[in-house]
């Protein structure tokens, strides 16, 4: 039988010690901290809802504790300073935005490419151009002529029985759906490319700006919410 007084030594010796050193206290353990029970989030899918649950302020916080930070493209949270025993930081709302982005850098079929430039980006000229030109392939080969991973030629309908070749237009400036609709959506280059598929040719769009786009996103975030929330810092 296990004697009492070792079982108590071996739990003695289970407990984390703390020390002292140059005036700083240390655990020979990390230590979690319990924190008062906090509600989550409030969550939001446009920053005009984050802009009216701040001018509403139903629950009663005080603006000049608050920080609307632009986190990322398609992500903003409310947030405290620092604040607490522990200097914690308070989330009170995040706003994501409910987008169906385009799928770069991978393939479509024909058909679904054409009603994905028709519903995934802002109408310009050249999503026109690109909706006419992709409409106009004919069922077959795509041949490439240069290959430096650009040019490309096609055979395209130029009449109603008359086929020609025609050169893919690269590169294309459109702009996507990426971010909140509250905003106007920041134009990108892209490069368009075609390629055989099993019935008719299959297209792919493939970023071309480095994600500069993202950066101009939340600057536009940013010009919108101080417009819509003076009196509430915001960092970017």
């Amino acid at each position: 039988m296990i004697d009492k007084s070792f079982l108590e030594k071996v739990e003695e010796m289970a407990r984390p010690v703390l020390v002292e050193s140059n005036g700083r206290k240390y655990s020979t353990e990390r230590l979690i901290p319990v924190l008062d029970p906090a509600p989550d989030a409030l969550a939001m899918n446009t920053l005009t809802g984050l802009a009216n649950y701040l001018k509403e302020n139903v629950d009663g916080l005080d603006k000049s504790d608050l920080m609307l930070h632009v986190a990322d493209h398609d992500k903003v949270m409310l947030v405290s300073k620092l604040d607490g025993s522990f200097v914690q930081r308070k989330i009170y709302a995040v706003a994501v935005p409910f987008v169906h982005s385009f799928r770069f850098g991978q393939w479509y079929e024909h058909e679904d490419f054409l009603i994905s430039l028709l519903s995934q980006f802002v109408q310009n000229e050249a999503v026109q151009s690109m909706q006419k030109f992709v409409s106009a392939i004919s069922e077959g080969n795509v041949r490439t002529f240069a290959d430096d991973g650009i040019s490309q030629e096609v055979t395209a309908k130029t009449g109603i029985a008359k086929v020609g070749p025609a050169e893919v237009p690269n590169p294309v400036s459109l702009a996507p759906f990426r971010t909140f609709s509250e905003v106007a959506q920041p134009e990108s280059s892209f490069v368009f490319r075609l390629r055989s598929g099993s019935d008719k040719p299959q297209g792919a769009l493939f970023e071309a700006d480095g994600s500069a786009w993202k950066l101009e996103a939340k600057k536009r975030i940013c010009t919108w919410l101080q417009a819509e929330c003076p009196d509430v810092a915001i960092i970017l």
